[in-house]
């Protein structure tokens, strides 16, 4: 199963790989890298002069910074450093880290898909099939019970930022004298959930290896977070058209939904009357919608083919 589940997901990141050769997506990548480069080169040209600090600090601090951890082990201390400093903590939050959170989202989704699909084929949801005769036109997921849902849903992603973490810990024991798998295992939690104590910090003594890690560790760990959220909303946005897409076709063979979408009165569902009264039902067209697309369709005698009525058979 685990051989299985390494083909399948190798053979996802070859698909994605191809994907990420569009041009829109590298031009995101590249403007989200070189955005990066620029503040942390800013960073590094300003804080080394006017605080004095390291190039390896200056980057660090900006990490720091643009992810919201802010430890307060580095910090401006000159007035007008502080007032460039307010300045670079909106850009670092609203354009670099939002950049970065939501290339590192593109890459890191395809993984948290196939790990769903994967679970899926152990744990089948119970579906809906929507037939005509004895065709399946179409399959939809009955939405588990919302702890369910959301625990078989977030499993895969979870186990991705808590194996990073533990990872992560580890070499956080090697790099930072004194650190016990404990310690760095609070540290990584605290800095990846970007609440940032500041009880423990990497030291700016002893060598670089702690902060250049530390500063690639709070990329990394909140760029997953940002994904995870986001993941989150979107699992709710698709239970939400689950339930919605099942509501609807359960009752779109019903007389009495049939009859009001019979606008003409005429006794005979037209093609068009159904496309456009079930849209408008499950809310993917408002009343200016079909006003519109009646008066330049429907209004200008452009009839679609009048057809039977079909019986759909809903099966469990």
């Amino acid at each position: 199963m685990i051989l299985a589940l390494f083909r399948s997901l190798t053979g996802r990141l070859h698909g994605h790989l191809r994907r990420l050769s569009e041009a829109a997506v590298v031009r995101a990548i590249l403007l989200a890298l070189i955005t990066l480069l620029l503040y942390q080169l800013f960073a590094i040209l300003f804080f080394t002069n006017v605080e004095g600090w390291t190039a390896v600090e200056a980057i660090y601090f900006s990490m720091v910074t643009m992810s919201t951890v802010g430890y307060g082990d580095l910090a401006p201390t000159i007035w007008y450093s502080q007032l460039l400093g307010i300045g670079f903590i909106l850009v670092g939050i609203i354009v670099v880290f939002g950049q970065l959170g939501e290339v590192v989202g593109f890459v890191i989704e395809p993984f948290f898909d196939k790990m769903r699909e994967v679970l899926d084929r152990i744990w089948k949801p119970t579906e809906i099939e929507i037939k005509e005769g004895n065709k399946v036109l179409k399959k939809i997921k009955v939405p588990a019970r919302p702890v369910i849902y959301f625990t078989k849903g977030l499993i895969g992603p979870l186990s991705i930022l808590l194996l990073f973490q533990f990872l992560s810990a580890i070499i956080f024991v090697f790099v930072e004298p004194g650190w016990d798998l404990w310690t760095a295992w609070w540290y990584v939690m605290v800095t990846a959930t970007t609440v940032g104590y500041g009880d423990f910090s990497v030291s700016r003594t002893n060598n670089d290896g702690g902060l250049i890690w530390a500063s690639l560790h709070i990329l990394l760990s909140c760029s997953l977070l940002a994904a995870l959220i986001g993941d989150i909303s979107e699992l709710k946005q698709e239970r939400r058209e689950q339930l919605i897409q099942i509501k609807h076709y359960l009752k779109c063979h019903e007389p009495e939904t049939l009859q009001a979408l019979d606008k003409d009165g005429d006794q005979k569902l037209r093609k068009e009357e159904f496309v456009l009264g079930m849209l408008k039902k499950i809310g993917k067209l408002d009343k200016e919608d079909v006003q519109f697309i009646e008066a330049t369709v429907v209004g200008s005698g452009q009839r679609v083919e009048v057809t039977e009525r079909k019986h759909w058979e809903c099966r469990h």
